[in-house]
């Protein structure tokens, strides 16, 4: 999902759209749950490979390669840390959020002007 550029705010606001805050505020609110989502998904896959591979060691399996065991760490590693980088990232988007509301609240005072650039009639 791509981020809200200045471009953005402008068209919300001169496009005369009811209440351009809580359109924002509900943009950001579907962005952070699907990010939120994919970091839960991610890390929850993490440690339920992380379980599985425990519980195969707690039974001895005698088949399991020692190779298959530290690359099944590794990997289930790999995936907890990726899901803790998603959930660092999710730190950004309430900083977009409230530097876009910021925004958006000192273009919603030039609504008027926007209207009248947009309609071309400078007069």
């Amino acid at each position: 999902m791509r981020d809200i550029n200045v471009r953005d705010l402008l068209d919300l606001v001169g496009s005369d759209v009811d209440n351009p805050q809580e359109k924002l505020s509900q943009l950001y609110l579907w962005k952070y749950d699907y990010a939120m989502t994919a970091a839960k998904a991610t890390t929850a896959a993490g440690a339920s490979f992380l379980v599985g591979l425990f519980i195969a060691l707690l039974q001895a399996k005698p088949h399991l390669a020692t190779t298959e065991v530290v690359t099944g760490f590794i990997g289930a590693g790999v995936l907890i840390i990726i899901g803790i980088f998603q959930y660092i990232r999710l730190r950004a988007v309430s900083r977009q959020f409230i530097a876009a509301h910021y925004l958006l609240s000192e273009v919603v005072r030039m609504r008027p002007f926007l209207q009248l650039y947009r309609s071309g009639t400078g007069k």
